[in-house]
C-alpha cells in the first residue's frame, strides 16, 4: 500500500461506475466524469449504527460521515493525509485527558 495513493473509500468493482457529472472536458464542454467509488458505501457506513446508539449521536453523525466521505472523495485524500488529520484530532484529546509526557 502506497501512502501517497488516494485513500480508497471502497471502489465498487462489482458493477458499473456511476457518473457524477462534476467535470468538464478540455474543450470547456461538460462531460460525464465516472466515479471510481461505490456510491452506496457512505450509506452502508451510516446504516451500521447499532440499535443501542446514543439517540443524539445517531441523529448528527450521519451528517458528519457524509461530509467527511464527500471531502475525502473530492480531494482524493491520501493515506498519509488521512492519518495526519486523525492524529491532529486525536492528539489534543489524548494530551488533555492524560497530560503531555515530559
Amino acid at each position: 500500500m502506497n501512502p501517497n495513493e488516494p485513500l480508497n473509500l471502497v471502489p465498487d468493482e462489482s458493477g458499473p461506475s456511476v457518473p457524477d457529472n462534476k467535470s468538464t472536458s478540455g474543450n470547456g464542454k461538460d462531460s460525464t466524469n465516472v466515479s471510481r467509488f461505490n456510491p452506496h458505501f457512505t450509506d452502508a457506513v451510516i446504516a451500521a449504527t447499532g440499535p443501542k446508539a446514543n439517540p443524539r449521536l445517531a441523529q448528527i453523525m450521519p451528517g458528519l460521515i457524509r461530509h467527511l466521505h464527500d471531502f475525502a472523495r473530492e480531494n482524493e485524500i491520501t493515506i498519509d493525509e488521512w492519518t495526519a488529520a486523525v492524529e491532529m484530532v486525536w492528539l489534543p484529546t489524548y494530551v488533555s485527558s492524560v497530560g503531555f509526557p515530559v
